[in-house]
């Protein structure tokens, strides 16, 4: 606009020429970075997905025979593990990658607490 004004149009639309590709350029990065967080976000489902699965398969190996306020412990644990993964899933679910990477850690650390009673569990 300073350039127009001043009567120097063809200064003023190679400044606006190089506006508009230094937006276009920043759009597409910011494109690049919202598919790398999705991405991120989908590999971090599929995976706690799968360790608490296998949760499941640990805790009906070790529960049978234990005492029964064990296995309710051990139950109260793997609820607190399901909720917390369950939290990254609903994200997921409702499309907001950067809730399912804020919620990772409080769930990883949830599934590692369960699976180290489990196997605290199941030694004799």
């Amino acid at each position: 606009r300073g350039l127009l004004s001043k009567g120097r149009t063809r200064e003023a639309r190679r400044a606006a020429g190089r506006a508009s590709a230094l937006a276009i350029e920043a759009q597409r990065e910011a494109l690049v970075e919202a598919e790398q967080r999705r991405r991120r976000a989908e590999a971090v489902v599929n995976d706690l997905d799968t360790r608490v699965n296998a949760l499941e398969e640990r805790f009906d190996q070790v529960t049978p025979g234990l005492p029964k306020p064990t296995v309710s412990a051990l139950m109260s644990s793997m609820k607190e593990a399901r909720q917390a993964a369950g939290l990254v899933f609903l994200a997921w679910e409702k499309g907001q990658p950067e809730r399912v990477l804020a919620g990772e850690p409080a769930a990883r650390q949830a599934i590692d607490a369960t699976m180290h009673r489990l196997q605290q569990a199941a030694r004799p």
